[in-house]
């Protein structure tokens, strides 16, 4: 058993979700707070925080999570939450697993990744996209990641589908 996984069953990574065609990708954490992706390396957090947060606030909220015994989350790039994008069973336009990750909301999921006139943002439900924005406005979701993508990682070819760009004055 590689150690990387060794380490993360440690921490109360036990049961386990399967998606079909990719068999043992997703591993829940025992308690249901967090998610190992087996494709990325990544862990992320499972549950979304109902309520919008600004692309600052963003930032505020994964620096100070407290999840799964671990505190060492961040707002992920875009590469990363891109990773999570996955060929929607049809006829849904959902693409996340929805095993992995129930509940995910149908308006965009901020990252770090930004430039001078624009913040990066991910959508996983293309059934409204691009009419919803966040809960409230400009206000998006946060899904808190911790670790290193895998060496040689390469994301999923339709993930340039949801990618959303908010304009950087929008996002504070």
């Amino acid at each position: 058993m590689n150690t990387r996984l060794l380490g993360f069953l440690t921490l109360g990574f036990c049961m386990s979700v399967a998606i079909a065609g990719d068999a043992g990708r997703f591993i829940v954490s025992a308690d249901g707070a967090a998610v190992q992706d087996n494709a990325s390396g990544l862990i992320w957090q499972r549950a979304v925080v109902s309520k919008g947060f600004t692309w600052k606030e963003a930032f505020d909220y994964c620096a100070q999570l407290d999840l799964a015994g671990q505190k060492d989350w961040q707002l992920p790039t875009l590469k990363e939450l891109q990773s999570l994008v996955v060929e929607p069973a049809a006829p849904s336009k959902v693409y996340i697993d929805a095993a992995a990750f129930p509940d995910t909301p149908s308006e965009f999921f901020w990252t770090r990744s930004s430039n001078a006139t624009a913040i990066a943002a991910v959508f996983f439900d293309m059934s409204k996209y691009p009419t919803g924005m966040g809960p409230k406005g400009n206000l998006g979701h946060v899904r808190c990641v911790r670790g290193t993508l895998k060496d040689g990682y390469i994301g999923p070819a339709t993930a340039s589908y949801n990618l959303m760009t908010i304009p950087r004055a929008d996002g504070q």
